[in-house]
């Protein structure tokens, strides 16, 4: 087994227009900007491009999604991932701003729509005995990779760790749009041999760069355990694990008691700290990365501070940033997450009574609504009152919410950040205007990155994707199919 671990993350952006342009348009205009400022070959499988940096852009649908190359450390995707916000951001000072903006956001709480930000790691294992000994910590990891927000379907109005777990319908499944699962069983390798992908779609958009560190670096150290068969199934199975992704998505403590599948309990702090110990054990061993123990002294790090300073929290992790700021606004307005909860309970009670829509702004604040509910006797005008105050704070979290991902210099993060009110940098992360035009220094991704700088100089039709590129005027292909293939070979096609 290698020591050398490939990951890579693919992060879809949240695209707002303005002055009637649509969405598809805006798209496109981004994706003529990049092809016009970065060395690129053409996407042969979608509508989108492959960057010098051997990552990838395209247009998904409505949105914009762009791919790290595959890395061989955290420290490298997390350097690339900052490097596409600071891009997006940069663009506030061109012409395109006056067309769209972006946001780095999970969920729209109207639309109810989300977006995805998923990781692919490379494994020489069975997906399905891999999925039952990754699953426990995809559910529990959102103690320090949730993103933090609101419940999107309006259950209850309470922060929650992860407001993805909200889409989450299955424990495992192929489906990556509905039915998300825990586990994706979609197994597309992108590779030759032996090697499959763990594609993971049950995860968040992240601003934190310690967040996103820990995302992948934890990850890819449990897969590592795995594919050593380091970790006991018997000791970490869920009995529901459904359920247990609800019940750690509820609780920013991170102590609320699960179950077992061998009838034990135990919780999300508990549960991290125990594949904590496996990998600190074995973060020496020949088969982990040289990157190991800097990855189980921040994980480390975290889950102590959950005990002993719970400040810390408030100041390097996106969801308990996004927490304290939410909750500093409520103090403002004299209210706290008790009371506001109290009134959407109220306001659901009485929508449901008069048959009205899902409670939502646009349906209590019709006057012929609150005329209704008046006339009915449900509530007071001093209770109404209150419900229509709650509609006006809950529209300003959405707000604040939307703000806090915002890829401009005004963004909520980036200000905060700015400000020094934050601690979320890491110091080996190399953050590097050029980073979308720089390849990795290990893998195919290197060799994909620095043929397309050097083809997109020439006169030729080629066409990227991530197993190989394609020479169509010579008829010739250069084969990617080895993750960690160092040299060009071109060989003829048929």
């Amino acid at each position: 087994m290698s020591a050398l671990r490939l990951m890579g993350v693919e992060t879809e952006y949240a695209l707002v227009t303005k002055n009637a342009i649509s969405t598809e348009k805006a798209g496109k205009l981004l994706l003529d900007h990049c092809k016009s400022i970065f060395p690129s070959l053409k996407d042969q499988n979608s509508e989108g491009i492959f960057l010098s940096n051997g990552g990838r852009m395209y247009l998904d649908g409505t949105h914009p999604e762009f791919c790290t190359p595959e890395c061989s450390s955290p420290e490298e995707v997390v350097g690339y991932l900052v490097g596409y916000d600071d891009f997006l951001r940069s663009l506030g000072s061109t012409p395109l701003s006056e067309k769209c903006e972006f946001f780095k956001h999970n969920v729209d709480y109207v639309s109810q729509q989300t977006w995805g930000c998923h990781e692919s790691y490379l494994h020489r294992m069975n997906p399905i005995k891999l999925a039952p000994l990754l699953i426990p910590h995809l559910v529990t990891r959102v103690l320090y990779t949730g993103a933090g927000g609101l419940d999107p379907f309006r259950e209850s109005f309470e922060f929650v760790l992860s407001p993805r777990s909200a889409f989450l319908a299955k424990v495992t499944g192929p489906s990556s749009t509905t039915d998300r699962p825990i586990f994706h069983t979609k197994d597309e390798s992108l590779a030759g041999g032996d090697y499959h992908r763990c594609h993971i779609i049950y995860g968040e958009s992240l601003c934190s760069h310690l967040s996103m560190f820990l995302k992948c670096g934890t990850t890819a150290l449990i897969i590592a355990l795995a594919e050593a068969n380091l970790i006991p199934l018997e000791n970490i199975a869920l009995e529901e694990p459904l359920l247990t992704a609800k019940v750690v998505a509820g609780d920013l403590a991170g102590f609320k008691k699960f179950t077992l599948a061998n009838g034990l309990c135990t919780n999300a702090w508990e549960m991290q700290h125990y594949y904590l110990r496996l990998a600190q054990i074995h973060q020496n061993q020949p088969f982990m990365p040289s990157w190991a123990g800097q990855v189980c002294n921040l994980w480390q790090k975290v889950l102590n501070a959950f005990i002993h300073d719970p400040s810390y929290l408030r100041k390097s992790l996106d969801a308990y940033i996004k927490w304290n700021l939410f909750t500093c606004f409520l103090m403002k307005n004299n209210l706290t997450w008790e009371r506001i909860n109290e009134a959407h309970r109220e306001l659901k009670r009485v929508c449901r009574q008069l048959d009205l829509q899902d409670p939502g702004e646009e349906t209590i604040l019709r006057p012929d609504v609150q005329k209704r509910i008046l006339s009915s006797g449900f509530l007071s005008q001093e209770r109404l009152q209150s419900i229509l105050h709650f509609t006006d704070i809950r529209r300003c979290l959405f707000v604040l919410d939307m703000e806090f991902s915002r890829l401009r210099q005004s963004g909520i993060f980036h200000t905060m950040d700015e400000s020094g009110a934050l601690e979320h940098r890491l110091s080996g992360v190399k953050i590097s205007n050029n980073i979308l035009k720089i390849p990795p220094k290990e893998g195919r991704a290197r060799v994909r990155g620095l043929e397309i700088d050097r083809l997109s100089r020439t006169e030729g039709t080629y066409i990227a994707d991530w197993g190989s590129i394609l020479d169509r005027k010579r008829g010739r292909k250069l084969d990617l199919s080895d993750p960690f293939g160092k040299a060009a070979y071109w060989q003829n096609c048929g």
